[in-house]
């Protein structure tokens, strides 16, 4: 990148629309995935024209540096205070058999590669 582009990047940053993202982070019961190391990460924001929760969600398993993608979603009818939001995040997520199904096939991948 030379001198001229990063001066128009910067000149224009006034036209951005900047997204603060929060972020909840909890563990899975043992019963759910046969272990009690795995760790779910969301990271969150509201979409500031519709009011819909946009999330992604991650997975990491154990000691591992590497997090996984799980799932994406959007959520209507959130509402405004933290604790709910973060409360009906966790149970849309947990309630979900996409996600169900993707965090089985990350957790049952990480334990065959720690195998080899």
């Amino acid at each position: 990148m030379n001198k001229d582009d990063t001066a128009s990047i910067t000149s224009d940053i006034h036209l951005m629309d900047i997204l603060s993202m929060k972020a909840i982070s909890f563990y899975l019961p043992k019963n759910d995935m046969g272990r009690n190391d795995v760790e779910v990460i969301v990271e969150y924001f509201t979409e500031k024209n519709t009011g819909k929760l946009i999330f992604l969600s991650w997975a990491n398993v154990g000691k591992s540096a590497v997090r996984g993608h799980i799932y994406s979603g959007l959520i209507d009818g959130i509402t405004n205070t933290n604790d709910d939001a973060e409360k009906q995040i966790v149970q849309y997520i947990i309630r979900n058999e996409d996600f169900k199904a993707r965090i089985r096939a990350y957790v049952k991948k990480a334990g065959e590669q720690k195998k080899t």
